[in-house]
């Protein structure tokens, strides 16, 4: 099913919900309730493997130029910026990175970035993106923060209200890897508060 800016799909080992138009967790929080409300209706009991909380970012900066790594030395944690990648060149560069962070009892996270020209999320497709960005130089950060099944837990079902937090509590690491990653002149001058 697909409404402008949602999409959910239900199939025999799989419940996705995506979102294109995203105000705060609390309100996606609440309609993942519903759309697993509305699944255990039909399918009670159905347990879950894996649970996945994914964000993909794109950043968009002023005046960007395709293949300049310098650049955004000044708008994303330099942290995340090899100096190796900063060398000078004539040619232009992209560069990426991914951790892998495992959080014990089956809880992780995978955070990968990369600089791009065009577009991480595609304008056009099944969901709308409202006001979408011209295609052009960006950061993308791409946070995955999961839980997976391991043995000897607790069997995790559709209306179990531990399912409920379990989702909730995946949202903490993708907030602090996505603030971890940004400088003080990007939420200054580019974000907009509290869309995380």
């Amino acid at each position: 099913m697909v409404l402008n800016n949602r999409a959910v799909a239900v199939g025999p080992s799989m419940v996705t919900v995506d979102t294109t138009s995203y105000s705060t967790f609390g309100e996606f929080s609440a309609f993942l309730g519903l759309v697993f409300d509305a699944v255990a209706s039909v399918a009670p009991g159905r347990a879950f493997q894996r649970l996945g909380l994914r964000y993909v970012d794109e950043i968009r900066i002023p005046d960007a130029q395709p293949g300049n790594v310098e650049q955004w030395r000044e708008w994303i944690n330099p942290e995340l910026i090899p100096q190796v990648a900063l060398k000078a060149t004539a040619s232009h560069r992209e560069i990426s990175g991914v951790i892998d962070d495992d959080r014990g009892r089956g809880f992780g996270v995978r955070f990968a970035w990369h600089t791009g020209t065009g577009h991480v999320v595609q304008p056009q497709g099944p969901l709308i993106v409202p006001n979408p960005s011209e295609a052009g130089p960006y950061f993308a950060i791409d946070t995955d923060s999961y839980w997976n099944f391991v043995p000897g837990a607790d069997i995790l079902a559709l209306g179990d209200p531990v399912l409920k937090q379990h989702v909730d509590s995946l949202h903490d690491p993708v907030h602090e890897f996505f603030e971890m990653s940004l400088t003080d002149r990007l939420r200054d001058e580019i974000l907009v508060p509290g869309k995380l």
